[in-house]
């Protein structure tokens, strides 16, 4: 596939680069949204990959362009981001992206993604040979539609010209009589039905289209009777489809008008049917109809694919995001948080401080109850931790017995009171077994840090400096390097 990717983030974007090169994609790698568009307009790719805050244009006011911008090919979005909430990737859908990738990137992930971007190529691009062939058929009905009413055009003027432009019709035309006796045979119809005009003049209608494999003779003659019943009472019959056999034996389908020929005086002399050979364009409509149904049947399989994927994606937001023990926010999309929330804070220059808790003598509870027993510590430990935070705060499992907590916009004083408060929940909540306590460090960005993992870092050097004072406190990070200087 040809792929366009726009990341701002030079290594982000290198890793992407090489990893579909190496997949055997056509790669195009742009720094930001404007030059994304720019490119994406000259030569529409089938496949765009976009960070959600690139420069200038965002990912999701891309996705919009991309769809307003009416590309005959249809080209699949992925949008990379960190956010995970449901209105986030509610938004992104409402722009236009097809699926979401999370960051940082993960190769298993991407590999998934295309292949259900391919499918869906694929499908796309079925359906459009399939509507690029039913216009085809669609036109072609059309000029067929304009041949039928060119002929009617025709018989319009034959009542007044008969005699010098009857022969000249490029309908299959001939008169008859009340007693539906043939009078006159056109050139067109000797060439539709192979008959010279002097094998069928003065016989019956009936007599020369009637075909056992199409209709009995009795039933055609009394069709035609009727005919000439409604036609000498003075009803024109027009666009009436019937089968007829040619000369060979071979079977036409016909398009039919018949007109009442007059006197001067007014009076029905007679009749002309004027016929077109619609043979062809009966194919075509039923060569239609199965492509139709083809679309249908198509459809019907992309929209369950499309459930189904909905379905994949759930699952795989869940599993990326959720710890299966504790339901909490799991390691790995913690850390995504964390990295968002930092860059927020040096770029706002806002408090935000890191909790990190330790589980006291959890191996010793588990070697003495056993781990389902260990289990249930953790999971009520989680719920003491999500009900005893802002909305804002995130709480995930960080491994084992230990957890953290991000509190965005908190300095490391009500950082602090916080994780008392969390610490005094814990250690008063009446624990089944015996009481169980845990261990605290806080760290606060400051403008000595210099990345998120470093105030990971702060924050575990405060948490163990909490278990060797004796456990069951809360250590600020600033009071270790206190500590440490002493």
């Amino acid at each position: 596939m040809r792929v366009l990717v726009a990341e701002d983030d030079h290594a982000a974007a290198e890793l992407l680069r090489k990893t579909l090169e190496k997949w055997g994609h056509a790669v195009h790698v742009v720094s930001n949204g404007s030059t994304a568009w720019n490119t994406y307009q000259s030569s529409p790719y089938s496949l765009v990959i976009s960070d959600w805050t690139i420069p200038e244009v965002s990912g999701g006011e891309l996705c919009r362009r991309i769809r307003s911008f009416g590309s005959k090919q249809y080209t699949y979005i992925l949008l990379m981001t960190s956010k995970g909430s449901r209105e986030d990737r509610l938004e992104g859908l409402r722009s236009g992206a097809d699926d979401f990738l999370a960051k940082p990137l993960d190769t298993a992930e991407l590999f998934a993604r295309l292949e259900v971007a391919r499918r869906i190529l694929t499908m796309e691009e079925q359906l459009q040979s399939r509507s690029d062939e039913m216009e085809t058929l669609h036109s072609e009905v059309e000029r067929r539609n304009a041949d039928l009413a060119e002929a009617m055009t025709y018989l319009t003027l034959a009542n007044r010209r008969f005699t010098e432009l009857f022969e000249s019709l490029p309908a299959a035309c001939y008169s008859w009589d009340a007693e539906g006796r043939i009078h006159e045979w056109n050139r067109a119809a000797v060439d539709m039905f192979g008959f010279q005009a002097e094998e069928v003049v003065t016989k019956h209608i009936w007599d020369v289209f009637s075909d056992a494999r199409l209709c009995k003779k009795t039933i055609c003659q009394r069709t035609w009777r009727e005919a000439i019943s409604q036609i000498f009472a003075g009803e024109a019959l027009s666009s009436i489809e019937m089968e007829k056999s040619n000369k060979q034996g071979q079977k036409l389908h016909v398009l039919c008008n018949i007109l009442p020929l007059r006197t001067p005086e007014g009076q029905i002399s007679g009749a002309i049917t004027a016929q077109i050979d619609i043979t062809e364009r009966k194919l075509l409509e039923h060569k239609l109809a199965d492509q139709l149904r083809l679309a249908k049947s198509l459809n019907v399989q992309l929209s369950k694919q499309g459930r189904e994927l909905a379905k994949v994606n759930a699952r795989l937001e869940e599993l990326a995001t959720v710890d299966g023990l504790t339901g909490l926010k799991n390691h790995r999309h913690f850390r995504e948080i964390l990295e968002a929330g930092f860059s927020f804070a040096v770029r706002e220059k806002l408090p935000c401080s890191v909790i990190m808790l330790d589980v006291d003598h959890f191996k010793l509870f588990n070697d003495t109850f056993g781990h389902p027993a260990g289990d249930d510590v953790l999971r009520t430990v989680s719920s003491i931790l999500r009900d005893s935070v802002r909305d804002h705060d995130v709480v995930a499992r960080y491994g084992g017995e230990e957890f953290i907590v991000l509190c965005p916009g908190t300095s490391g004083d009500r950082a602090y009171d916080v994780a008392s408060r969390l610490r005094s929940a814990i250690e008063h909540y009446k624990w089944p077994l015996r009481p169980i306590t845990a261990s605290f460090g806080v760290s606060t960005f400051s403008l000595s840090t210099t990345n998120s993992s470093e105030l990971v870092d702060q924050a575990d050097k405060a948490l163990y400096r909490s278990k060797y004072d004796g456990r069951n406190r809360v250590t600020r990070y600033e009071k270790f390097l206190e500590m440490q200087l002493l």
